[in-house]
């Protein structure tokens, strides 16, 4: 049996981005804020008497949202006197984050720090917060979210995820090598798509638009050599 279980708020939100409207679509046009769920899928393997947790995050190592999962960790082995050992495979190397919640199903992994990409994998619902422009703030942000919240959450609590904490880490960016100052100056250029988003695919391609599916250890690289 799979215990789904409670957890601790771990990230913090960013102020979003200000400036005129050509230095906003220059700097490149903004999608919506990128949002992190922690989920916690509980079916944890026994290691000599102790609690395994093994939980996934692109987060790359050193970074402040890496650094809190190692805090987090040892919170809880420090609360469970060294019973309960958070195992934590940073940086994509557990895969994309698509990949990871497929993990989760098969009981390979238990958690997951994940953006709305994750979370639009156990539930398309999550999908709403990939709508551009839908909000131009935080406080339109949580407004909508509150609202909705409760659909949700029971999209994910009926594929057998729970949701532990939900906290925003900044907007998300286009950024481009070539100036950009209206949608139809992307089409022109290959841009990144998330790999295994097919229907998102689609739906650039159908606009004109030359998405290339990668993974997301994929992207730097694929930028480099052009």
């Amino acid at each position: 049996m799979k215990f789904l279980a409670s957890g601790l708020p771990i990230f913090w939100r960013r102020s979003g981005h200000s400036g005129s409207e050509k230095e906003w679509m220059n700097c490149s046009f903004r999608r919506l804020a990128s949002l992190v769920g922690f989920f916690f899928f509980f079916s944890s393997f026994p290691m000599e008497g102790k609690t395994v947790i093994k939980m996934a995050t692109l987060a790359p190592v050193g970074s402040p949202w890496h650094n809190l999962l190692l805090e987090l960790g040892q919170k809880w082995r420090d609360a469970t006197e060294g019973e309960v050992v958070l195992r934590i495979y940073p940086a994509g190397v557990a895969g994309d984050e698509r990949d990871v919640i497929r993990k989760i199903r098969i009981g390979q992994l238990h958690a997951a720090a994940v953006t709305i990409e994750g979370l639009a994998e156990i539930s398309r619902d999550m999908s709403v917060f990939y709508i551009p422009m839908l909000v131009d703030s935080f406080e339109e942000l949580d407004a909508i979210r509150n609202i909705l919240m409760p659909e949700l959450e029971q999209g994910l609590t009926d594929s057998e995820f729970k949701l532990l904490a939900w906290a925003d880490v900044g907007w998300a960016y286009w950024f481009t090598r070539e100036p950009m100052y209206e949608p139809s100056d992307l089409k022109g250029m290959r841009h990144f798509s998330w790999a295994g988003d097919y229907a998102s695919e689609q739906l650039w391609r159908k606009g004109g638009f030359h998405p290339v599916p990668l993974a997301s250890v994929d992207v730097v690289i694929s930028l480099q050599t052009g």
